[in-house]
């Protein structure tokens, strides 16, 4: 791993092929989260090299300016966390301590630039560090980085509405490290290594949330309700339902195998305004792909995909 973090800042001109330096950052610090939000880019936690305590720090760079300013810290210290921006909002994802080869965290803390405060939201289902984040349509896709003693394959999207997290499908390696963007809302990565033993990758992978998961994005009745995909997806014993109702109301919540036959209903009954969660036990429905359709008193019904693997 790396001894030393430097604050150095450097900006690169495509037009010329040119760099230029710029005003120190106030601290060094290296594997920080880095975002930009409104005309300020964001650094957030780090770490001055791999062996030491991680920060809290935020520190934001006004390049009209160039100068740098200190904001309201991170509430959990970590380093190798993702960041990435929705509606103006930082949201700072995952990292790690000094202690990087056991500790992986779940921590999703978003920062608003508005009021330079904190919040805490749904933690990530499984904790990773080293790992690439970006936004397409709303949706925060967590990709790769590392869990416990090995590196991750994993990828999983956030809806910043419901506050809910479901499983996408995996890259086909492994990466920590890994670099990624977006271009024509599909997720590219490359790079990162593998391990242990460490593997450094060159490929070049690419995502495509919407060719392969229509049917998976959140379903919304404005003022009415919203029901989010199922977590986990695919599904083994157990899966959750989480939904929204604007008002008190009858719902009744069943479950479909392809051929449109009902095999389950898990809910049929009065159910009060607010956020509500399913929890369904699924230990009766053999692998296959199934729907559950959510129906709000007389207004449509709204059914999504599912998938049972045994």
């Amino acid at each position: 791993m790396w001894s030393s973090a430097l604050k150095t800042v450097y900006v690169y001109d495509p037009q010329s092929n040119s760099w230029d330096q710029k005003k120190d950052m106030p601290y060094a610090v290296g594997y920080s989260g880095v975002a930009v939000a409104g005309d300020m880019i964001y650094l957030i936690g780090g770490t001055m090299s791999a062996s030491t305590p991680p920060l809290a720090t935020v520190m934001a760079y006004d390049a009209s300016s160039d100068n740098w300013t200190l904001k309201t810290e991170m509430p959990t210290a970590r380093y190798g966390l993702a960041a990435c921006v929705v509606d103006g909002r930082i949201y700072a994802i995952g990292g790690t301590t000094e202690k990087w080869e056991t500790v992986s965290y779940k921590h999703v803390e978003v920062y608003d630039p508005t009021t330079d405060t904190w919040a805490r939201k749904a933690d990530l289902p499984n904790g990773r560090w080293g790992l690439f984040a970006d936004v397409v349509d709303g949706w925060i896709y967590a990709i790769g980085g590392r869990s416990g003693s090995y590196s991750s394959s994993t990828n999983e999207a956030y809806n910043p509405d419901t506050d809910t997290w479901t499983s996408k499908s995996p890259m086909q390696k492994p990466r920590t490290g890994l670099a990624g963007c977006i271009l024509n809302n599909r997720i590219y990565v490359t790079g990162g290594h593998q391990g242990p033993p460490i593997v450094m990758h060159t490929s070049l992978e690419k995502y495509e949330p919407a060719a392969t998961e229509v049917n998976e994005k959140v379903m919304t009745q404005p003022q009415q309700f919203i029901v989010s995909q199922n977590f986990p997806n695919p599904f083994n014993s157990s899966t959750k339902i989480h939904y929204y109702l604007h008002e008190p109301n009858h719902i009744r919540l069943e479950i479909t195998n392809i051929k449109g036959e009902l095999v389950q209903t898990a809910i049929n009954e009065m159910r009060s305004a607010g956020n509500h969660v399913v929890q369904m036990n699924t230990n009766h429905l053999p692998s296959g792909i199934y729907f559950y359709k959510l129906r709000v008193g007389d207004q449509v019904t709204v059914s999504i995909k599912m998938i049972s693997m045994r």
